[in-house]
């Protein structure tokens, strides 16, 4: 739902950058024939843009969370298959509370590693670069 909101407030907005642009150069708002000479129409259009912002704002402040994402727990390399599950299941409902992208994922991950599993990432890295990609466990 927020996704269909959200491109709503995006339309509004855009909108009223073109009434407004057309204002501004004196020019008039052009409607359909049917609709040109109903000065009633006009206002009613009007009126239902403004009820139209109006239910968007509420929407938005209604929909809008505040809430303190806890960082998921370092991770440092420890061998073993608990361990790792509760390391990618906390960064993954990280990653999903805190909207970071999928290309920022891996880098946001790599803030998490400590000890073993850090030095494991900066040489995979530093083979990566010379040409060397492959993963050695």
């Amino acid at each position: 739902m927020l996704g269909g909101l959200t491109m709503l407030v995006a339309q509004v907005q855009e909108i009223n950058k073109m009434l407004a642009t057309l204002l501004e150069k004196g020019r008039s708002v052009p409607l359909p024939k049917s609709e040109v000479d109903d000065s009633s129409n006009v206002n009613s259009l009007k009126e239902e843009l403004k009820a139209l912002r109006e239910k968007v704002e509420v929407e938005l402040g209604e929909n809008q969370m505040h809430v303190k994402v806890p960082s998921p727990k370092p991770f440092d390399g420890l061998r073993n298959s608990k361990a790792v599950e509760n390391f990618i299941g906390d960064l993954d409902q990280y990653c999903q509370v805190a909207h970071v992208g999928d290309r920022d994922q891996v880098m946001v991950a790599t803030m998490f590693l400590r000890g073993k599993a850090k030095i494991w990432r900066t040489h995979y890295e530093d083979d990566k670069e010379s040409g060397h990609d492959s993963i050695a466990t």
